[in-house]
């Protein structure tokens, strides 16, 4: 388990005696938001950062804040590698879970307290995932990115259109032409 661009999703700590799961780089573990405990002290982690004054938060992979409780490995897709000689993934298990949504109306919740505002990295296959992010009663991110137009050939005809889809939506997204994750727009 673990997206396929990262290598192994567990890793050994000597000082616990203990491995720890990661969906990216082993210097980030996750965190188990299906703890209740570790759910309270993320959101009072961001009352504290919102009392001195902080706007709001870009969260990023938002769709990855869960895993399959039974933590079960992702089914590889065909017989190629990824860019890191690793087997193509479907990432079933990792990634959009239903509960990203429950955590994050409660992330909402509190930036609502301080009129803060919440902005995510989505990477969602069309307007309508997108639009899952917002929430179905606008509690959930205020600004989802839209990280499609990364996906798109880059001309502004290809870019007016996918726009104005999601301009008919509703909602107020953030839109993607690049970034650190992906080849850079003007080298496509």
């Amino acid at each position: 388990m673990g997206l396929d661009v990262w290598g192994p999703a567990w890793t050994f700590d000597p000082n616990t005696n203990q491995h720890y799961y990661h969906c990216f780089y082993a210097q980030q573990p996750d965190l188990n938001w299906r703890n209740p405990a570790v759910k309270g002290a993320m959101f009072d982690v961001s009352r504290w950062w919102y009392k001195r004054g902080v706007a709001g938060f870009r969260l990023d992979a938002v769709d990855t804040l869960f895993e399959d409780p039974g933590l079960h490995d992702n089914p590889i897709v065909g017989s190629g590698k990824n860019a890191y000689g690793d087997p193509i993934e479907e990432n079933k298990y990792n990634t959009k879970l239903p509960e990203v949504h429950d955590a994050l109306r409660g992330l909402r919740k509190v930036a609502d307290e301080s009129g803060a505002v919440l902005i995510g990295e989505t990477w969602t296959k069309d307007v309508a995932e997108l639009k899952q992010y917002y929430g179905e009663h606008s509690n959930e991110l205020q600004m989802p990115m839209d990280l499609m137009l990364t996906k798109l050939r880059f001309s502004a005809p290809v870019f007016r259109e996918h726009i104005a889809g999601i301009d008919g939506a509703g909602g107020w997204p953030v839109y993607v032409i690049s970034n650190h994750d992906i080849v850079r727009s003007y080298d496509r």
